[in-house]
């Protein structure tokens, strides 16, 4: 199996495991989200999350394309490119759930399809990302791909889990 096919599965696995999950939910559970003392936005309904997770399928598509063509191309959110993922964010309570939903279904096949033909070479190339990293840090092709789609993935479906822990604490 190639690199990127294994990423892709994985991906895909975690998202029907996060897609179950969300079925299984009460209204008031994909809402509910931890007060934070302090007034911050840290804390995440779940609702906010399936719409975070809805942008963020779809964002970084265009950049790995280009990291293929220009590997030497930096990646990362620019400052005015988090005002995307905040907005995605804030206007989650004024979006319907099934659309929100319907947009991380279609992303699946489409982001098969953009990205099923990088080969192992490919995720193998070297990149560099925006923000300064320690010397010895190396990044390639496939740890992006792998930390956008299924690891970023997973770590949504754990912080879910957070929130419903949290949320039968308080109910």
């Amino acid at each position: 199996m190639s690199k990127i096919e294994q990423t892709l599965s994985e991906f895909e696995k975690h998202l029907a495991e996060m897609l179950t999950l969300i079925d299984s939910l009460t209204e008031e559970q994909l809402n509910w989200k931890l007060f934070s003392p302090v007034g911050s936005n840290e804390y995440w309904s779940i609702r906010q999350m399936i719409a975070h997770v809805e942008e963020v399928n779809y964002f970084w598509l265009p950049q790995i394309k280009e990291l293929i063509a220009n590997p030497s191309r930096r990646f990362g959110r620019a400052l005015e490119e988090w005002a995307v993922r905040k907005a995605a964010v804030d206007k989650a309570n004024e979006r319907e759930l099934s659309d929100m939903l319907g947009r991380i279904k279609e992303s699946i096949p489409f982001i098969r399809q953009e990205l099923g033909s990088i080969t192992d070479e490919q995720m193998d190339l070297p990149i560099t990302p925006l923000q300064e990293v320690p010397p010895g840090y190396e990044f390639t092709l496939s740890f992006l791909v792998n930390h956008v789609y299924p690891e970023h993935i997973e770590a949504h479906i754990k912080q879910m889990h957070r929130n419903l822990f949290a949320y039968t604490q308080y109910h």
